[in-house]
């Protein structure tokens, strides 16, 4: 989970934008009495269309997924993954069925092998409505 008031800084930190000093995530989460949610507002667009993933879809994949990455079990730098592309299947662009929680390194590796990764993800998704 990341503050609305947690950056970025180009050395690889994070910068408290409310503190104006460079922090750890652990230590804002932990720490700071002004801790606020960052809220999800929707996945950038995926084509001059525009299409976006809703926030209750978000919501619903990450709720599911117990807010951690679906194959190392981290909670940190978590994204939504379609696990049927989205270039190749629009119409399912927001059915949480076909999407999960993966973090960043998970994520690049799930699209460096697509044959590979698809059918796991397919399996590990449906396990988990099945409980």
């Amino acid at each position: 989970m990341l503050c609305k008031y947690l950056s970025k800084t180009f050395q690889n930190g994070f910068k408290c934008k409310l503190h104006k000093k460079n922090i750890s995530i652990s230590d804002c989460n932990k720490n700071c009495p002004d801790f606020i949610l960052k809220r999800n507002k929707g996945i950038k667009k995926v084509s001059k269309k525009r299409i976006f993933v809703t926030e209750e879809t978000y919501q619903k994949v990450f709720e599911r997924d117990n807010g951690k990455c679906q194959l190392c079990g981290t909670n940190k730098e978590l994204q939504l993954h379609h696990i049927l592309y989205r270039s190749e299947r629009k119409d399912l662009i927001n059915e949480p069925s076909n999407c999960v929680m993966l973090c960043l390194m998970c994520h690049k590796k799930v699209h460096s092998n697509k044959h590979k990764w698809q059918p796991i993800l397919l399996e590990k998704v449906k396990e988990k409505e099945n409980e």
